[in-house]
């Protein structure tokens, strides 16, 4: 079990026993993200906790230099309406053209901060998030982990996808007392209202009360036809001058105007559903 030392504002010190709480949804593999849960210590209102240090038991209470700050959620001040969590980028992940329509498609929908975990990208991706960043819209922070996540066929060895619950959760804490929505989405979904102009006005039409709102998913295959009916048009009324289909063709194209084709039926409420939540509302 884990041991947390407590350090207060006047400079008391506290050490008790915590917890682990794993995240559920893990498929039984070697290797979970998780939670680890400290108790409040016994300092008191007028002497709060300054700073945390985590260890194993056995190796005894945590020292000052090795424990973090501990912030007070209440005094962070608003910065947006909305975030954006993404699983963390993997096996070289280099789409830029890709993620800049993710960024942009997901700003249309009311998005103003987008936050990434980089495990492993591709050159171009690369400058696309520094582009992003020096605009401050994009957060990308480092993602190393000490387990290689690996698939034999169909399935991971070690954990689930570069430990994905852990960047979504940490992501959500992030986004708590600055953002009232986060999304939690892969790079290639998005989440598309029906009746209203972007995902704000959806929220705003539904409630406020609600912690969380799920949406169906359903899948556009991209092994399917491409609808090249925009790039037509483009290509004769606006003497666009570029084949983007052509044999010849070197230019990547923009899934959300070429992949316009999807399953008749969406999948059942849970079954690869996405969803926005309320990071001051969420637990896990």
């Amino acid at each position: 079990a884990p041991e947390c030392t407590y350090w207060s504002a006047s400079n008391k010190r506290e050490v008790k026993s915590g917890s682990i709480k794993l995240i559920k949804e893990n498929w039984a593999l070697p290797y979970s993200a998780g939670f680890i849960l400290c108790p409040l210590p016994s300092f008191g209102p007028d002497d709060p906790v300054i700073r945390v240090g985590v260890t194993t038991q056995s190796a005894g209470p945590a020292l000052l230099a090795n424990s973090v700050p501990v912030e007070n959620m209440e005094s962070r001040k608003k910065i947006g309406e909305m975030s954006v969590c993404v699983k963390p980028f993997h096996y070289e992940f280099n789409r830029a053209l890709w993620l800049v329509e993710f960024i942009e498609m997901y700003k249309l929908l009311g998005a103003d901060h987008f936050i990434f975990y980089n495990h492993t990208v591709g050159p171009d991706v690369e400058a696309v998030l520094r582009y992003y960043m020096r605009q401050g819209s994009v957060e990308v922070l480092p993602w190393s982990l000490p387990v290689e996540t690996k698939k034999v066929e169909l399935f991971f060895q070690d954990i689930r996808t570069e430990g994905i619950f852990a960047s979504l959760n940490d992501c959500n804490l992030r986004s708590v007392g600055h953002f009232p929505l986060a999304a939690m989405v892969d790079i290639d979904e998005f989440l598309i209202p029906r009746k209203d102009e972007n995902l704000l006005e959806l929220v705003a039409r539904l409630g406020t009360t609600y912690h969380g709102y799920v949406f169906k998913n359903v899948f556009f295959y991209l092994y399917w036809e491409n609808d090249t009916a925009l790039h037509d048009h483009l290509n004769t009324e606006e003497n666009l001058q570029v084949n983007l289909f052509g044999a010849d063709s070197h230019m990547p194209y923009l899934l959300t105007q070429t992949k316009t084709r999807r399953l008749d039926q969406p999948h059942k409420y849970g079954v690869r559903s996405k969803y926005l939540a309320r990071p001051d509302k969420s637990v896990e």
